[in-house]
């Protein structure tokens, strides 16, 4: 029940207009899921300092939260290969804001549920308090595809680390001082 509280790390999730009827509002299921601000800061190469910066304050924070030094870099690499793989099927930042169509694929529930089959949206909808709707907008369907791929064939321990870590980073300047100097130091500096 995370979206229904605003939470949700894997994927965004709210309502806004139709695009076809702007008296309605409809929920919109989006990408999401990456630490850095854009997919194009995991394979471009004039970012390759800011990847190995984001991999080290990863360890730094899982480090903090109690893993040993070497269990926490190699758990921040698990992290990194696993929102490299979302980065992968993630529109850009500039694709999305030159073409809204982007955000805008309407579904009913079944289809998205035979689009994601290891990620029921009727199951979705019910577990945040919310009635099916007749059509929603799951946008940028194939990134909605490769997590439900993942849902398959990442391990539980990779999917329990990268939630850890995103919920760590989330929460950090809200943690004890060494969790808000880290935070700062990354995103700050």
């Amino acid at each position: 029940t995370t979206y229904a509280k605003g939470q949700g790390y894997v994927f965004g999730f709210g309502p806004s207009p139709d695009f076809k009827d702007s008296s309605l509002n409809i929920a919109y299921a989006s990408q999401g899921g990456l630490g850095l601000p854009d997919s194009t800061y995991y394979f471009d190469e004039k970012h390759a300092e800011v990847r190995a910066a984001y991999q080290a304050h990863l360890a730094a924070m899982l480090s903090l939260a109690g893993a040993d030094e070497a269990t926490a870099a190699a758990q921040a690499a698990d992290v990194m290969a696993f929102e490299t793989r979302l980065a992968k099927v993630s529109a850009s930042s500039e694709a999305l804001s030159r073409d809204v169509s982007l955000y805008y694929t309407p579904v009913s529930v079944a289809d998205a549920d035979a689009l994601t089959p290891n990620f029921k949206w009727s199951e979705f909808f019910a577990a945040q308090g919310l009635d099916a709707p007749a059509m929603f907008s799951l946008a940028q369907p194939d990134f909605h595809k490769e997590v439900s791929a993942m849902i398959a064939d990442v391990p539980a321990a990779t999917w329990q680390t990268y939630l850890r870590a995103q919920t760590l980073d989330n929460a950090a300047p809200f943690l004890s001082d060494a969790f808000v100097q880290e935070h700062y130091y990354f995103y700050s500096k």
